[in-house]
Parts: structure tokens; sequence; C-alpha cells
């Protein structure tokens, strides 16, 4: 018998590892009755030969993208953790204040647009959601220039709400051309 790489083995390796190997790649025939050579494991083929589950986006595979409502929620969990380090003093704590409550409230603005009762209605939700993560995206830059915060973690944060702002202003800006159109 054949190893997946084309080698022989010794019988009682041989058995042993076509056992293992079976009961990984769970191959659709009996190792006992067959003398052809395995069939490649997944972890043996080249990268580009794979066939991952991932939503094919053009020429190329990309990975799932996430949902922005789950990006939103992360970014307000992610805010909550970083102003537990915060100390608190009467400055510090009026910027803590503002940051929580601009961060937390983006989801829940953009939340309330996905329930619209109208276009209208939508857009206008989706612009207030906008204007939080604008206001977010300035008090992270003001902690992380005032050297509040200087960890790795408030500028991946201050990083994100650059990306959340430039989704949601895309999001409104086609909305809004949508709208145009009827």
């Amino acid at each position: 018998m054949f190893s997946p790489n084309g080698a022989t083995r010794d019988s009682v390796s041989n058995v042993r590892f076509l056992t293992f190997t079976f009961a990984i790649c769970r191959l659709p025939f009996d190792i006992a009755k067959t003398a052809q050579p395995l069939r490649r494991c997944p972890w043996q083929f080249p990268r580009d030969q794979l066939q991952m589950p991932f939503r094919k986006m053009g020429p190329k595979m990309h990975k799932p993208e996430i949902d922005l409502g789950t990006r939103l929620i992360r970014f307000a969990a992610s805010v909550i953790k970083l102003l537990a380090y915060i100390e608190t003093s009467k400055s510090l704590r009026h910027i803590s204040d503002q940051l929580l409550r601009s961060a937390t409230s983006v989801g829940a603005n953009y939340e309330e647009a996905r329930a619209a009762e109208s276009k209208a209605d939508f857009i206008h939700k989706m612009q207030v959601s906008l204007k939080e993560m604008r206001e977010s995206y300035y008090w992270l830059a003001v902690t992380i220039e005032a050297g509040i915060t200087t960890t790795d973690q408030a500028h991946a944060l201050h990083d994100e709400a650059r990306q959340l702002r430039a989704i949601l202003s895309k999001a409104v800006a086609t909305a809004k051309a949508n709208q145009r159109k009827c």
C-alpha cells in the first residue's frame, strides 16, 4: 500500500498510518480492500487548489464578511473595555462619557435604521448613526493625542472607527442616490 505522498512504509506502521488517515480524511473506500494510493487530505493540497467555503467575490476567493451590525456591537464593546482603564478625573470623565455615549449609540441608531418605515426615515437614521460615528472617531483621536490612551487597542479602535465611518458614509450616499432615482 501507499501513503498519501506515494512512499511505501512497512506493514505495521502502514496500517496504523492508514487507519489514522482514514479516520481524519473520511475516505469513501475501504483501506483494507484497496491497493490504490490514498487521496490527499485537505492540508496536503497547495492553498490555491483548496475549495474552502468562502463567498466568491469576483475572480478571487475572500473570507466571509462580518455583518455591519456585528462590527458596530464589537466596536461599542471594545470602547467600553478601553474606557475601563482610563482614570476618573473631572476632565477625563467628560471625555470618556462623550466617547461612551457616541460609541454605543452608533449601533443603536443603525438598528433603528434597519427597521425604518420609509426610505426617508432610513436615510435620516443612517445619517444620525454616521454623525455619532464621526463623534466617536473625534473622541478617540482626542484620547490618543492627549496621551490618555496610547495602547495599541486605542489605535486599533481609531482605525476601526475610520473604517466604520467610511462604510456608513457610503451607505448614506448610496441611499440618497437610490431615493433620487425613484
